[in-house]
């Protein structure tokens, strides 16, 4: 079975590229250059995980990440950004962004990101 990512991206061949990639993985790859068009995206289609940027214009990545922490089927979060801000970067961990690659990243560590985010969580057995 296909999982369905969206690559949110203001930068065409950044977006491409990434697009590519997951592709190759095997997975359903969907396409937005801004946070407002993947959040008209999601409403329309559940996604599996959501490949991001942090700075774009509008609203940016960490307003998209705060608000698909909202969603019913919250979907898994990549941040993949330039941005070598602490702070945002903190707040996106504190977001829900299961991994954060800084750009330029090598593509086999992409690869591994988005397999690990689509990997089940694993749950601890109960207390006894």
């Amino acid at each position: 079975m296909q999982d369905r990512v969206l690559v949110v991206d203001d930068d065409p061949v950044v977006r491409e590229l990434i697009a590519r990639v997951v592709a190759h993985t095997g997975n359903c790859v969907l396409r937005a250059e801004t946070a407002e068009q993947a959040l008209d995206l999601l409403t329309a289609e559940p996604v599996d995980l959501v490949l991001t940027d942090l700075g774009m214009p509008g609203t940016g990545g960490l307003r998209l990440l705060a608000k698909l922490s909202t969603l019913p089927a919250a979907p898994s979060v990549v941040v993949v950004t330039a941005c070598d801000d602490r702070a945002a970067l903190r707040a996106a961990r504190l977001l829900g962004a299961r991994r954060i690659l800084q750009k330029p990243f090598p593509l086999d560590e992409l690869r591994e990101a988005i397999a690990d985010a689509l990997r089940p969580s694993q749950t601890l057995p109960a207390a006894a």
